[in-house]
Order: C-alpha cells, then sequence, then structure tokens
C-alpha cells in the first residue's frame, strides 16, 4: 500500500513482514480514500507494536495487518494506492 501524496513511499510491504497481507487476498489495484482503506486495516490497539494475522482462507476479500503505532500515522486527508499483487491458484 502506497499513499499517492507521499509519491509511492510503501506504508506497508511484505518484504519487511509476509504477515502485512492478509493471507489469501485477492489481487486488487486501486486507489482509495482514508476512510474505505480503514476497513481493510487490522490491528492490534491492546498491542500496538505487534503486527496481527489475519488469514481471508474462505473469503474473497484483502486487508493488510499492521502495527496500530504506524496505523495511527497514516494521513486521513490523503488517497492512498493499493496493491496487492497475489495469484490465487487451486492445487490439489
Amino acid at each position: 500500500m502506497e499513499s499517492s501524496a507521499s509519491k509511492g513511499n510503501k506504508i506497508v510491504d511484505i518484504k519487511e513482514s509476509n504477515i502485512h497481507i492478509v493471507s489469501y487476498s485477492i489481487p486488487i489495484n486501486i486507489y482509495i480514500d482514508y476512510n474505505e482503506l480503514i476497513q481493510y486495516i487490522y490491528t492490534l490497539k491492546d498491542s500496538p507494536d505487534a503486527i496481527p494475522y489475519r488469514t481471508s482462507y474462505y473469503n474473497r476479500e484483502w486487508g493488510f495487518c499492521m502495527k496500530y503505532n504506524e496505523f495511527l500515522k497514516l494521513n486521513k486527508n490523503e488517497t492512498y494506492h493499493v496493491v496487492v499483487d497475489s495469484e490465487l491458484k487451486k492445487v490439489h
């Protein structure tokens, strides 16, 4: 996920932690505002420096997991470029 106003600064990146992306997230590439984005962000308010683990194995959805302290730094007046470059395959 990138902030469009910050010219491509990544806010969460799977290269930092593979649990930043909700497991089994569907692919997505959209621009959304803060109010819509927060519906797809998961944090642990009681453990503000921990990244929660979430999965959407049975649901076709997407999302991000991040530290609550990092979540508080998001700009409420900004548009965000959300990219989940995933591929879901049926395997046997």
